[in-house]
């Protein structure tokens, strides 16, 4: 027995599945998710936990928290516990130029692709290119800002690069990915740049 479904699994004779029971299924396999990334918060937040999901002005504090490990989680209730805000766009873009934590960074990539996702915001979609272009850079950064700029703009990623992001490890960044849509976007820049600081 699944532990996702208490019936019987799908077999000869059984009625096919409509649209609405595939909605249904892939909604309680998001909300175990979603109950395991509450988890991971908890323990990373620990006595802040419940000040952190309390409100959204609470977890927005909580990004300016000295601990890297609570910072990232707040960009993580961000995204995945409030509507989104877009009055956070600033903020969030100078947590990825000035955080000195990998995961934070990423963690703030993840939330302004879900600000703008599939807005076509040509801002937004530069500065994430521009990201994912730095060999500067961390891999897991870069990859993160590769996969939300084509949320961000709209498009379905090639599924052979969402192969290889997917076995990103060991801090490197994967060879053979399909730059052209975002050279494209770049193309009239001339400098893929979004700081000059050579972090890592």
């Amino acid at each position: 027995m699944s532990r996702f479904d208490a019936d019987e699994p799908w077999g000869a004779g059984k009625p096919e599945r409509t649209a609405g029971d595939m909605r249904q299924r892939l909604r309680g396999m998001r909300a175990e998710v979603v109950a395991c990334l509450h988890n991971l918060w908890r323990k990373s937040l620990g006595c802040h936990y419940d000040e952190a999901v309390s409100s959204l002005a609470a977890t927005v504090k909580f990004t300016r928290d000295p601990d890297p490990g609570i910072r990232a989680s707040a960009f993580g209730l961000l995204t995945h516990r409030w509507p989104v805000a877009p009055e956070l766009e600033e903020m969030c873009k100078e947590t990825i130029k000035q955080d000195l934590d990998v995961e934070v960074r990423c963690a703030a990539v993840a939330y302004l692709g879900k600000l703008y996702r599939a807005t076509a915001n040509r801002e937004v979609a530069e500065f994430l290119a521009r990201i994912a272009r730095d060999e500067a850079q961390a891999a897991d950064v870069r990859g993160i800002a590769y996969m939300k700029f084509f949320r961000v703009w709209g498009m379905r990623m090639p599924l052979d690069d969402a192969l290889k992001l997917a076995k990103l490890k060991d801090g490197l960044f994967p060879e053979g990915l399909d730059w052209s849509v975002i050279d494209s976007l770049l193309s009239d820049r001339g400098d893929n740049q979004v700081w000059g600081t050579g972090r890592m």
